[in-house]
C-alpha cells in the first residue's frame, strides 16, 4: 500500500484537516490492495501445509485429499483474515471545526461517506495514541502516520476544545 502525506482541504483556516496513514490506498484499485495485503497472511497460513506436506511426501504417505483440503483451509482462514483486517484498518482521519470522521481502507475503496462525531478522548502515549470518537475506541501507531506529531496535536486539542 502507499503512503499519501499530511494534506490540507484548502481552506482559508486551519479548522479542516485529512491525515492519511501509510496503509491508504490512494487511487489503487481494490484488487491491489486485497492481494497486497493477502501476501503475508497466506504465506504465513500456507507455511505449516507446505512443511507437513514434504515431510508426508519423503516418507512416502499420499497427500493428495489432505493437501488440498489443507490448502483450501489455509486460502480460507489467510482471505477471512484480509478483509477483517482490511475492514477495521483505519487509513484516513478527518477534521472539521469540533467533529471528526474516521475512514478505514475499506470505506476508502467502497468510496463511503464520512461519518462525522465527536471526539471523546485523545491520549498520546508518544509511540502510539489512543482516541475515542464517537462510540469507537482507536489506536494510532506513529510508525503508521507520517504526521503523527501534527494529528496528535489537533486531535488534542480538538478534544479539550470539546470539553
Amino acid at each position: 500500500m502507499i503512503a499519501t502525506d499530511f494534506v490540507h482541504d484548502g481552506s482559508s483556516t486551519l479548522d479542516s484537516h485529512q491525515f492519511v496513514s501509510t496503509s491508504h490506498p490512494g487511487t489503487l484499485p481494490w484488487q491491489v490492495v486485497y492481494g497486497r495485503a493477502l501476501v503475508r497472511p497466506l504465506a504465513a497460513c500456507m507455511l505449516p501445509v507446505m512443511i507437513v506436506t514434504l515431510v508426508a511426501v519423503l516418507e512416502g504417505v499420499q497427500i493428495v485429499p489432505g493437501a488440498f483440503w489443507a490448502a483450501a483451509g489455509a486460502l480460507f482462514v489467510a482471505s477471512t483474515w484480509t478483509t477483517f483486517r482490511i475492514q477495521s484498518e483505519v487509513a484516513e482521519i478527518r477534521l472539521r471545526v469540533d467533529l471528526v470522521a474516521v475512514r478505514t481502507v475499506w470505506e476508502i475503496l467502497n468510496n463511503v461517506e464520512p461519518h462525522w462525531e465527536q471526539i471523546l478522548d485523545a491520549r498520546d502515549y508518544g509511540r502510539w495514541m489512543h482516541v475515542t470518537i464517537g462510540l469507537s475506541s482507536y489506536e494510532l501507531d506513529r510508525k503508521r502516520w507520517p504526521h503523527y506529531d501534527d494529528l496528535a496535536v489537533v486531535l488534542k486539542r480538538r478534544f479539550r476544545r470539546g470539553h
